[in-house]
């Protein structure tokens, strides 16, 4: 394998890598674009994905060392201070009044989240009968078959349906959900 071809394929995950965009399934963009590239440049799809996943993992594990090392070094007797044996820093007492002030924010702050916390939602338990956004009118039904109409496949998305998180298909107009 060429030099430029390895290049190009650790270059473009780590440009990838750099995007504010999350990945799905623990698969960020960082593999992704490593599993392409070398998709591209011939290798199975299979190795290319491990590849990818494996250098990201010895990158990481790399990073840790290197700063668990000099966190290590650091402790190491070596470079602490010596005590010079006397300090020029001079030390003021605390006064009760500073301790008065935070013992009556702290208890302002409970108060008030107490207080937030027994305010009743609107509207109470009617609220969500309310709420009309999940069912679309007659106008939108029209919009979402000519959408569908426009765009045939499907879309894949990561959601947090039923205070759990998965992977999701669904047709252009919103029909067929499916969890992957």
């Amino acid at each position: 394998m060429s030099i430029p071809a390895v290049f190009l394929g650790i270059s473009a995950s780590e440009f990838a890598a750099s995007l504010p965009i999350s990945g799905i399934a623990s698969f960020g963009v960082y593999e992704g674009t490593w599993s392409l590239v070398f998709e591209l440049l011939g290798f199975p799809g299979n190795i290319a994905k491990l590849t990818a996943v494996s250098h990201h993992l010895f990158t990481q594990v790399y990073g840790f060392g290197l700063g668990a090392l000099a966190l290590i070094l650091l402790v190491l007797p070596v470079f602490k201070k010596k005590d010079s044996g006397s300090s020029s820093a001079v030390t003021m007492p605390v006064k009760p009044a500073f301790y008065g002030k935070m013992v009556a924010c702290v208890l302002g702050l409970v108060v008030i989240l107490y207080g937030f916390s027994r305010v009743p939602p609107a509207n109470g338990e009617n609220r969500h009968a309310q709420i009309s956004a999940d069912r679309p009118g007659p106008a939108e039904i029209e919009a979402r078959k000519a959408l569908r109409a426009e765009f045939p496949g499907h879309i894949l998305f990561d959601s947090n349906r039923s205070g759990t998180f998965g992977i999701y298909t669904m047709r252009a107009d919103g029909s067929e959900v499916t969890r992957i």
